[in-house]
């Protein structure tokens, strides 16, 4: 719609200019690097997560095929209750997060984990994450 949904901050560093310190490009190359390090772990507990809820599994062995999506929710849901941002509401949350309301760095890579966790268990069970 016409209405603005992502409001990202304007980047304040008390007058200094990262460009012309040259310090920018680096910057976002290790938050490139930082974010393929979070790939690598979301896609190794997706595997590892398949393997889980498979038929020979832990979680698969135990829980019917047809349970499958429903224990899943049970999970999802206890994590909502524990950490309400990792079920990511709409914009809210991100918007939080980007204006510096999200909380310390361990808040930030707490949300990451439990995210991570949430998505592989979904597509573990057979949901789309």
């Amino acid at each position: 719609g016409p209405s603005v949904q992502l409001r990202l901050p304007s980047p304040d560093y008390g007058g200094i200019s990262l460009a012309a310190l040259g310090l920018e490009l680096p910057l976002y190359l290790g938050l490139g690097a930082l974010c393929g390090l979070v790939a690598l772990a979301l896609q190794n507990a997706i595997t590892y997560s398949e393997e889980v809820w498979n038929e020979n599994g832990a979680i698969g062995s135990v829980v019917p095929e047809r349970l499958r999506p429903a224990a899943c929710g049970a999970l999802a849901g206890a994590l909502g209750v524990y950490c309400q941002p990792v079920l990511f509401n709409g914009y809210a949350t991100l918007n939080s997060i980007l204006q510096d309301q999200g909380g310390d760095a361990a808040t930030l890579l707490t949300y990451t984990l439990l995210k991570i966790i949430a998505t592989a268990a979904a597509v573990g069970a057979g949901l789309v994450g």
